[in-house]
């Protein structure tokens, strides 16, 4: 029953949840940057990928079996872009170190 009613309130307010979680990420984040917060990440994740999950319909799942152009561009995308970003991100801090 409880649920039922989380479910509907985020569904309702769902860029309010988004918005709230990621401005708390990034105050806690900053405030405290140490070794403690490592074990949250998975809760985390599940806070944020939870509303998502709700709104699965199965017929959209059966088309994109069918047509996979955009599940293939969201598994391929963060694939290809990830190496570049940290290759980006270590040659930034080695020019930091060298100067």
């Amino acid at each position: 029953m409880i649920f039922l009613k989380l479910g509907k309130s985020i569904k309702r307010y769902l860029g309010l949840y988004s918005c709230g979680a990621i401005i708390l990420g990034l105050v806690v984040g900053n405030i405290y940057q140490s070794l403690f917060l490592k074990p949250l990440i998975p809760v985390a994740l599940l806070l944020m990928l939870y509303p998502a999950m709700f709104d699965i319909e199965i017929e959209r799942i059966k088309r994109e079996v069918i047509k996979p152009k955009s599940l293939v561009i969201a598994i391929v995308g963060p694939l290809v872009q990830l190496p570049i970003m940290l290759c980006y991100l270590r040659l930034r801090n080695v020019k930091k170190i060298h100067q």
